[in-house]
Protein backbone atom coordinates (compact mmCIF):
# COMPACT_ATOMS: atom_id res chain seq x y z
CA UNK A 1 0.00 0.00 0.00
CA UNK A 2 3.00 2.28 -0.03
CA UNK A 3 3.46 3.06 -3.68
CA UNK A 4 6.23 5.66 -3.86
CA UNK A 5 9.07 6.33 -1.43
CA UNK A 6 10.99 9.60 -1.76
CA UNK A 7 14.30 9.61 0.10
CA UNK A 8 16.78 10.81 -2.52
CA UNK A 9 19.58 13.32 -2.39
CA UNK A 10 17.84 15.87 -4.62
CA UNK A 11 14.33 15.71 -6.07
CA UNK A 12 12.97 18.26 -8.55
CA UNK A 13 9.21 18.68 -8.63
CA UNK A 14 6.80 20.90 -10.51
CA UNK A 15 3.80 21.40 -8.28
CA UNK A 16 1.18 23.76 -7.02
CA UNK A 17 3.74 26.24 -5.68
CA UNK A 18 6.06 26.16 -8.68
CA UNK A 19 9.18 24.23 -9.66
CA UNK A 20 11.85 23.73 -7.05
CA UNK A 21 14.68 21.38 -6.19
CA UNK A 22 14.09 19.62 -2.87
CA UNK A 23 17.38 19.10 -1.02
CA UNK A 24 16.43 15.91 0.81
CA UNK A 25 19.37 14.18 2.42
CA UNK A 26 19.63 10.51 1.53
CA UNK A 27 18.47 8.73 4.63
CA UNK A 28 16.13 6.02 5.76
CA UNK A 29 12.68 6.83 7.00
CA UNK A 30 14.06 5.34 10.22
CA UNK A 31 16.76 7.45 11.83
CA UNK A 32 19.45 5.49 13.61
CA UNK A 33 18.01 5.08 17.09
CA UNK A 34 19.20 2.21 19.32
CA UNK A 35 15.73 1.39 20.63
CA UNK A 36 14.07 -2.05 20.59
CA UNK A 37 11.07 -0.53 18.79
CA UNK A 38 13.30 0.76 15.98
CA UNK A 39 14.98 -2.64 15.65
CA UNK A 40 11.62 -4.45 15.49
CA UNK A 41 10.34 -1.97 12.89
CA UNK A 42 13.43 -2.43 10.71
CA UNK A 43 13.08 -6.21 10.85
CA UNK A 44 9.39 -6.11 9.95
CA UNK A 45 9.59 -3.52 7.19
CA UNK A 46 12.99 -3.75 5.56
CA UNK A 47 14.66 -7.12 6.07
CA UNK A 48 13.89 -9.74 3.39
CA UNK A 49 11.38 -12.38 4.44
CA UNK A 50 12.44 -15.00 1.92
CA UNK A 51 14.21 -15.36 -1.39
CA UNK A 52 10.84 -15.28 -3.20
CA UNK A 53 9.44 -12.02 -1.80
CA UNK A 54 9.32 -8.96 -4.00
CA UNK A 55 10.96 -5.58 -3.42
CA UNK A 56 7.65 -4.07 -2.32
CA UNK A 57 7.09 -6.92 0.13
CA UNK A 58 10.39 -6.01 1.76
CA UNK A 59 9.61 -2.29 1.70
CA UNK A 60 6.45 -2.39 3.81
CA UNK A 61 4.29 -4.69 5.93
CA UNK A 62 1.75 -6.85 4.08
CA UNK A 63 -1.03 -5.21 6.09
CA UNK A 64 -1.42 -2.04 8.16
CA UNK A 65 -0.77 -2.02 11.87
CA UNK A 66 -3.76 -2.42 14.23
CA UNK A 67 -6.22 0.48 14.15
CA UNK A 68 -6.12 2.46 17.41
CA UNK A 69 -9.33 3.00 19.35
CA UNK A 70 -8.57 6.55 20.50
CA UNK A 71 -5.78 9.15 20.31
CA UNK A 72 -3.17 9.72 23.00
CA UNK A 73 -4.00 13.41 22.81
CA UNK A 74 -5.98 15.74 20.60
CA UNK A 75 -6.78 19.40 20.32
CA UNK A 76 -7.74 22.36 18.20
CA UNK A 77 -5.48 24.94 16.57
CA UNK A 78 -6.85 28.28 15.44
CA UNK A 79 -4.98 29.24 12.27
CA UNK A 80 -6.84 32.44 11.33
CA UNK A 81 -10.00 34.38 12.11
CA UNK A 82 -12.12 31.78 10.30
CA UNK A 83 -10.54 28.34 10.56
CA UNK A 84 -9.73 26.07 13.50
CA UNK A 85 -8.01 22.74 12.84
CA UNK A 86 -8.62 19.51 14.74
CA UNK A 87 -5.53 17.36 15.32
CA UNK A 88 -4.88 14.04 17.07
CA UNK A 89 -1.76 12.16 18.20
CA UNK A 90 -1.30 8.38 18.07
CA UNK A 91 1.50 5.89 18.66
CA UNK A 92 4.53 6.58 20.81
CA UNK A 93 4.40 10.08 22.37
CA UNK A 94 8.21 10.07 22.48
CA UNK A 95 8.61 8.51 19.04
CA UNK A 96 9.79 9.80 15.69
CA UNK A 97 7.32 12.46 14.45
CA UNK A 98 5.23 11.61 11.39
CA UNK A 99 2.48 13.60 9.69
CA UNK A 100 -0.43 12.09 7.73
CA UNK A 101 -2.15 14.18 5.04
CA UNK A 102 -5.59 12.97 4.00
CA UNK A 103 -7.10 13.05 0.54
CA UNK A 104 -10.16 14.60 -1.00
CA UNK A 105 -9.79 17.44 -0.86
CA UNK A 106 -12.35 17.27 1.90
CA UNK A 107 -12.16 13.67 3.07
CA UNK A 108 -10.90 14.19 6.62
CA UNK A 109 -8.94 11.76 8.80
CA UNK A 110 -10.05 8.49 10.37
CA UNK A 111 -8.55 6.27 13.07
CA UNK A 112 -7.44 3.73 10.47
CA UNK A 113 -5.06 6.27 8.96
CA UNK A 114 -2.83 5.93 12.02
CA UNK A 115 -2.37 2.24 11.22
CA UNK A 116 0.03 3.04 8.37
CA UNK A 117 2.67 3.64 11.05
CA UNK A 118 4.40 1.42 13.60
CA UNK A 119 2.83 2.66 16.87
CA UNK A 120 5.90 1.64 18.89
CA UNK A 121 8.21 3.76 16.75
CA UNK A 122 6.29 6.77 15.46
CA UNK A 123 4.56 9.72 17.08
CA UNK A 124 1.76 9.95 14.51
CA UNK A 125 -0.09 13.22 13.91
CA UNK A 126 -3.36 13.30 11.97
CA UNK A 127 -5.30 16.48 11.30
CA UNK A 128 -8.43 17.46 9.44
CA UNK A 129 -7.65 20.07 6.82
CA UNK A 130 -9.63 23.31 6.58
CA UNK A 131 -13.36 22.70 6.31
CA UNK A 132 -12.98 18.92 6.81
CA UNK A 133 -13.92 16.42 9.49
CA UNK A 134 -13.84 17.97 12.96
CA UNK A 135 -12.14 21.16 11.82
CA UNK A 136 -14.42 24.17 11.88
CA UNK A 137 -16.34 25.67 10.23
CA UNK A 138 -17.12 22.48 8.32
CA UNK A 139 -17.33 22.92 4.56
CA UNK A 140 -15.98 26.48 4.69
CA UNK A 141 -14.24 27.51 1.44
CA UNK A 142 -13.12 30.99 2.47
CA UNK A 143 -9.29 31.16 2.56
CA UNK A 144 -9.28 27.42 1.87
CA UNK A 145 -6.56 27.00 -0.75
CA UNK A 146 -3.21 25.27 -1.19
CA UNK A 147 -0.94 28.02 0.22
CA UNK A 148 -3.08 28.24 3.35
CA UNK A 149 -3.11 24.45 3.78
CA UNK A 150 0.68 24.43 3.44
CA UNK A 151 0.91 27.14 6.10
CA UNK A 152 -1.35 25.03 8.33
CA UNK A 153 1.07 22.08 8.14
CA UNK A 154 3.86 24.34 9.29
CA UNK A 155 1.77 25.97 12.02
CA UNK A 156 0.87 22.53 13.37
CA UNK A 157 4.53 21.50 13.39
CA UNK A 158 5.43 24.53 15.48
CA UNK A 159 2.42 24.13 17.77
CA UNK A 160 3.36 20.53 18.60
CA UNK A 161 7.04 21.28 19.12
CA UNK A 162 8.25 19.16 16.20
CA UNK A 163 11.65 20.18 14.85
CA UNK A 164 11.23 18.17 11.62
CA UNK A 165 8.72 15.61 10.41
CA UNK A 166 10.74 12.42 9.93
CA UNK A 167 8.04 11.25 7.53
CA UNK A 168 5.13 12.94 5.77
CA UNK A 169 2.68 10.41 4.31
CA UNK A 170 0.14 11.66 1.79
CA UNK A 171 -2.50 9.86 -0.24
CA UNK A 172 -4.35 11.07 -3.35
CA UNK A 173 -4.90 14.83 -2.80
CA UNK A 174 -2.61 14.41 0.21
CA UNK A 175 0.22 13.71 -2.26
CA UNK A 176 -0.24 17.12 -3.89
CA UNK A 177 -0.33 18.80 -0.49
CA UNK A 178 2.75 16.91 0.73
CA UNK A 179 4.72 17.96 -2.35
CA UNK A 180 3.60 21.59 -2.00
CA UNK A 181 4.55 21.57 1.70
CA UNK A 182 7.99 20.10 0.99
CA UNK A 183 8.58 22.65 -1.76
CA UNK A 184 7.75 25.56 0.53
CA UNK A 185 9.39 24.20 3.71
CA UNK A 186 12.05 21.65 2.70
CA UNK A 187 13.82 21.78 6.06
CA UNK A 188 10.61 20.70 7.81
CA UNK A 189 10.31 17.42 5.88
CA UNK A 190 12.81 14.60 6.38
CA UNK A 191 11.18 12.14 3.95
CA UNK A 192 7.88 11.48 2.21
CA UNK A 193 5.80 8.41 1.46
CA UNK A 194 3.31 9.04 -1.35
CA UNK A 195 0.48 6.59 -2.09
CA UNK A 196 -2.33 6.77 -4.64
CA UNK A 197 -0.31 9.48 -6.35
CA UNK A 198 -2.29 12.47 -7.63
CA UNK A 199 -0.49 15.76 -8.26
CA UNK A 200 -3.72 17.59 -9.29
CA UNK A 201 -2.37 18.27 -12.76
CA UNK A 202 -4.91 19.33 -15.43
CA UNK A 203 -4.90 15.88 -17.03
CA UNK A 204 -5.68 14.25 -13.68
CA UNK A 205 -8.52 16.67 -12.96
CA UNK A 206 -9.90 16.07 -16.47
CA UNK A 207 -9.73 12.30 -15.90
CA UNK A 208 -11.84 12.65 -12.78
CA UNK A 209 -14.29 15.42 -13.66
CA UNK A 210 -14.46 15.76 -17.45
CA UNK A 211 -17.19 14.08 -19.50
CA UNK A 212 -14.35 12.80 -21.71
CA UNK A 213 -12.39 11.44 -18.73
CA UNK A 214 -11.73 7.96 -17.44
CA UNK A 215 -14.23 8.14 -14.58
CA UNK A 216 -17.07 8.85 -17.02
CA UNK A 217 -15.97 6.00 -19.29
CA UNK A 218 -15.69 3.49 -16.42
CA UNK A 219 -19.09 4.26 -14.93
CA UNK A 220 -21.32 6.07 -17.44
CA UNK A 221 -24.48 5.67 -15.38
CA UNK A 222 -22.82 7.08 -12.29
CA UNK A 223 -21.43 9.91 -14.38
CA UNK A 224 -24.91 10.83 -15.65
CA UNK A 225 -26.09 11.01 -12.03
CA UNK A 226 -23.09 13.18 -11.13
CA UNK A 227 -23.73 15.57 -14.05
CA UNK A 228 -27.38 15.95 -13.16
Amino acid sequence: FLSVLLATTTTTTTGLLGSRSLPFQRSSLLPSLPSPAAQRHRRRCFEPRSTTTSYLDNLSPKRPYPTPTKPNADGNLSVDATHTLYWAEFGNPDGVPALFLHGGPGAGCFLRHASFFDPDYYRVILFDQRGCGRSTPKGELKDNDTPNLVADCEALRRELGVEQWACVLGGSWGVALALAYAQEHPSSVGAMVLRGVCAMRPQEIDWLFSSRGGAAALNPNGWKTYES
